[in-house]
């Protein structure tokens, strides 16, 4: 449950920048490649950052699941 706080954030702002995507270029209707590649350009620190939360909260989860069998396993040895 722990980990649910820490990958929401992440989580809500990539979904909240897909959102703004598509009301932003269907707005537009037609747009360019140069367009959409000026966007993600304009929101990749927040593409990063977002990438990046959910990583780390992967990552931790991985590393709390290793700990625990690694106990349970000295535990029964």
């Amino acid at each position: 449950m722990f980990l649910l706080w820490l990958v929401l954030p992440g989580a809500i702002a990539l979904i909240q920048l897909q959102e703004d995507i598509k009301k932003q270029l269907s707005a537009e209707g037609n747009y360019t490649e140069e367009e959409l590649e000026a966007y993600m350009q304009s929101h990749k620190k927040l593409m990063t950052d977002s990438l990046w939360k959910l990583n780390v909260a992967d990552i931790e989860a991985t590393l709390s699941r290793v700990c625990q069998m690694v106990v349970l396993l000295v535990h029964r040895y």
